[in-house]
């Protein structure tokens, strides 16, 4: 809808993997919980975090948790192995520059 932030785990057709590493569900509500309660995504440390400060925090947590990760920090979604999952976010009109969490 207009006026609001999506972050996704995954593509639509791409199933996310079990965080088995943090002995959660999945990583994206670690991430954001850090992000957010522990501010650091507060690039700038002006107490606020934008959208565009959140949206880098939580890619570059994905590259260096998610995608370099190795086999027994997942568990397996099929007999394929690994997917290929990544963040994904919609703005839907929000500026980058946003103040989403003070």
């Amino acid at each position: 809808a207009p006026g609001r932030v999506g972050f996704f785990s995954s593509e639509e057709d791409v199933e996310s993997a079990v965080a088995r590493k943090f002995l959660a569900g999945g990583f994206l509500a670690r991430f954001i919980a850090d992000a957010v309660g522990e501010h650091l995504a507060d690039e700038d440390n002006n107490g606020e975090i934008t959208s565009l400060e959140l949206s880098q925090y939580l890619y570059e947590r994905y590259r260096t948790s998610v995608r370099s990760g190795s086999k027994s920090d997942y568990v397996s979604l099929s007999d394929k192995g690994l997917n290929y999952q990544h963040l994904v976010v919609d703005r839907y009109a929000i500026s980058p520059y946003e103040v989403i969490f003070k």
